[in-house]
């Protein structure tokens, strides 16, 4: 008699569980059909992240969404967009970003009929970032959050979302206090989303973004404590766009003074004889010596020093 209650029991939970996920799935499935099987057959816990990450999103409610164009905030705006009544996409213009990374975020941003918002940043007006204190970026990400906030007021929206995953938790991310003070929501932590994850997502919703280099701001170039100019910091964006056009894709051209100290992706073909041609150009930029880091490119280089 016993078992045949906890039995009975047994058919009803799981009966409900299974109920639960398809109410869940449903907000996944319904809007994104192909994307959300494909998923599932082949990650199945993928798809229950992805269907968290839908849940997540939409419990915040109309939102704004710092919008850099990079992969993981290209996926989250576009999925805000899709899934809310309102979706704000905010890019900031300032000479941090590489004239190449605003193109790409505006080219997304038409493709995808974004509501899409370009926010000037003066971001050298500020000592902390100018002087590129370790803590820049808690700084930068403040100044940043505070205009989101008084966009997110003036709209009458709700929440403002950043792109966060699980990988950044485990590097050195001063502008994560920065996020958890304004009260911005992450809905990549919140779902349990890695790099990787996010980069599957988008390939499987068809965006071009899927593959696109990690990208950041144009101040990591530089060794802490080391004043970040105009002149300077567009030397680098153009140094980099050197290489990318000779078909690097991974690269960062750290600065030491007239030194260029060029990283490239562990995966990268390098041919150093070509790569020797790079070596005029850089000098009309400035530069009096070019050198390779035969460690390749890496996360948060100078966090290492």
């Amino acid at each position: 008699m016993e078992y045949k209650i906890l039995s009975s029991l047994m058919k009803i939970l799981i009966a409900l569980l299974f109920f639960a996920l398809s109410m869940v799935a449903g907000q996944c499935s319904d809007i994104f059909p192909e994307a959300f099987d494909a998923i599932n057959k082949e990650d199945a816990q993928l798809a229950l992240r992805f269907e968290k990450l839908c849940d997540v999103i939409l419990g915040h409610g109309n939102a704004i969404v710092a919008y850099s164009g990079g992969t993981d905030s290209a996926l989250l705006a576009f999925l805000a967009s899709e899934l809310l009544d309102r979706c704000l996409c905010i890019t900031f213009d300032s000479f941090l970003i590489s004239n190449s990374e605003r193109e790409s975020a505006l080219a997304f941003a038409r493709k995808n009929k974004l509501e899409h918002r370009i926010v000037n940043f003066e971001a050298l007006d500020h000592e902390p970032i100018r002087e590129n204190h370790p803590d820049r970026c808690y700084h930068c990400k403040t100044q940043l959050l505070e205009v989101l906030q008084d966009i997110l007021r003036n709209e009458n929206l709700d929440i403002v979302l950043e792109g966060s995953n699980t990988d950044d938790l485990g590097e050195y991310r001063p502008g994560r206090k920065a996020v958890e003070e304004q009260g911005v929501e992450s809905p990549y932590l919140e779902a349990g989303l890695c790099k990787s994850d996010i980069r599957k997502l988008s390939k499987h919703l068809g965006l071009e973004t899927w593959n696109h280099p990690a990208m950041a701001c144009l101040a990591t170039r530089f060794p802490y404590n080391s004043q970040l100019t105009i002149v300077g910091l567009a030397r680098v964006g153009k140094a980099e766009f050197i290489l990318r056009d000779l078909g690097y894709r991974n690269v960062r051209v750290r600065v030491h003074d007239h030194l260029a100290r060029i990283e490239l992706g562990q995966d990268e073909e390098i041919d150093i004889i070509k790569l020797r041609e790079i070596i005029p150009y850089f000098k009309a930029l400035g530069f009096r010596q070019v050198t390779l880091d035969l460690e390749g490119y890496r996360t948060g280089n100078f966090d290492e020093q």
